[in-house]
């Protein structure tokens, strides 16, 4: 198994952006702004894209499979999740998500199950 550092790094660099410009309190609230998808990331095998859109209301992490188009929500719809990056194995997603009453990094199995704080309390 590989290390998480290096799929990590560049997320824990955005996690620390978006803190210090106050990303918390500019996500939209449902009916805010149209729906958007952004922070596409492309799978290391090339066969799928993860994404954030707001499309259920909140922010959440979705994956699209190209060779079907199909897309689905990983992520639940009672919090926001941003920021999706893959292993380097394409097994798993880490991603942020105000979860826990406060912004955290998680990581996720690919097809958005075993979620699991990296952060929380820390």
């Amino acid at each position: 198994m590989k290390p998480l550092v290096p799929f990590l790094v560049p997320l824990l660099l955005a996690l620390g952006l978006a803190l210090s410009l106050g990303l918390g309190g500019c996500l939209p609230s449902p009916g805010e702004q149209k729906p958007a998808k952004i922070d596409p990331v492309w799978s290391p095998d090339g066969a799928r894209i993860a994404f954030t859109s707001n499309q259920g209301g909140k922010w959440a992490i979705y994956v699209i499979d190209l060779a079907t188009n199909e897309v689905r929500r990983l992520t639940d719809e009672k919090t926001n999740a941003i920021a999706p990056a893959w292993s380097p194995d394409g097994k798993r997603l880490t991603f942020s998500s105000d979860r826990s009453g406060q912004w955290e990094i998680y990581l996720m199995e690919a097809d958005g199950s075993n979620v699991r704080p990296l952060t929380a309390g820390k």
